[in-house]
């Protein structure tokens, strides 16, 4: 059974692959509008509280993670949640069209993998629904990266800034990595 979706994510990975090249030219995604919505002090004020919630949610894991009251996946997986809150927040400021998508593949292919790690010796040990979920989230952030990469591969500041990130996962370092995708 565990082979069979294993299979089953394998194939979606080869069709998300290949099927922008079966699409004909011209049929692309809409292009971004030249404008942005204004960013309201409501709207600024409601994803810095979720991004403080998110932070404080990840700090409170990984406390629990050393009392020994939290598996090390629900610690990547408030880290993640943090990291992405951490993004939204920073987006709020980037020039219309550019979201950071570049820096959320990377940071949601980084994480998932680390999960990935954590249970994959123990897959046997979860329900075949928990076993795919974790492949299958890994499987299509890899992906997700695989498809985004591409855009800042001419980008020697983001190549600089995603390996400090990688190494040392601070916030100064995550906002380098934001800054210099969108400052390309």
């Amino acid at each position: 059974m565990k082979h069979i979706g294993i299979t089953i994510v394998i194939s979606l990975a080869v069709v998300v692959l290949i099927s922008p090249l079966l699409r004909p030219k011209g049929d692309g995604p809409a292009p971004v509008a030249a404008g942005k919505a204004a960013v309201t002090p409501e709207l600024r004020a409601a994803v810095r509280e979720y991004r403080d919630k998110m932070a404080a949610l990840y700090r409170s894991a990984e406390l629990k993670y050393e009392a020994g009251a939290l598996p090390l996946s629900d610690v990547w997986e408030a880290e993640l949640r943090s990291q992405l809150a951490a993004l939204d927040d920073f987006a709020l400021d980037a020039p219309a069209g550019r979201d950071g998508a570049v820096t959320r593949a990377v940071v949601t292919a980084y994480f998932r993998d680390e999960i990935y790690r954590v249970w994959k010796d123990n897959l046997a040990a979860l329900d075949e629904n928990e076993q795919f979920r974790i492949t299958e989230e890994c499987c299509f952030a890899r992906i997700e990266l695989a498809r985004r990469l591409p855009e800042a591969a001419d980008n020697a500041a983001f190549a600089s800034a995603r390996a400090a990130w990688e190494k040392k996962r601070s916030v100064e370092n995550f906002k380098k990595m934001f800054d210099s995708e969108i400052e390309k």
